[in-house]
């Protein structure tokens, strides 16, 4: 058995102080190349779109974050992608983020481990934004959540 020890404070408004880690059983929560039953997820990304991650594959409503194995493949140009809380789109308006959570050539499948915070959310709300930088081209994005924050 492995033990996953993670240490992480998000401070904003909604969320201040340390947050304990739980693991789930991975679960496939986006995959942009087949049909999932999801709204809104199939298709190539070619900008940015929000999700509800909470009260999906075991995150339940409340978690602060979220831990993900992000892949892209499929990628038709050099791109990247970030994932940032749909909290800040609501503060901030719309906002490209500044760091990626993956970079990827044409070609290319690559995939990176992500903690990322999750909005403070009400029933029906959105609470990450998905950032994919593909100018004239296309990626196809694969999500699997393996834990939550809270």
């Amino acid at each position: 058995m492995k033990t996953l020890i993670v240490a992480l404070l998000l401070v904003t408004p909604a969320y201040a102080g340390p947050l304990s880690t739980y693991l789930v059983e991975p679960c496939r929560y986006l995959d942009t190349r087949e049909e999932i039953p999801l709204p809104g997820i199939s298709g190539a990304f070619t900008n940015m779109r929000l999700y509800r991650v909470q009260e999906t594959c075991g995150v339940p409503l409340g978690a602060g974050g979220v831990l993900m194995n992000v892949t892209v493949t499929g990628a038709t140009v050099k791109g990247h992608l970030a994932l940032i809380s749909s909290e800040i789109t609501r503060n901030e308006g719309r906002m490209i983020p500044t760091t990626a959570t993956l970079n990827f050539a044409p070609g290319q499948t690559v995939a990176n481990f992500a903690i990322t915070q999750l909005a403070r959310i009400q029933p029906g709300e959105a609470d990450l934004l998905v950032y994919v930088n593909v100018p004239n081209g296309q990626v196809h994005v694969i999500i699997d959540v393996v834990g939550y924050l809270r």
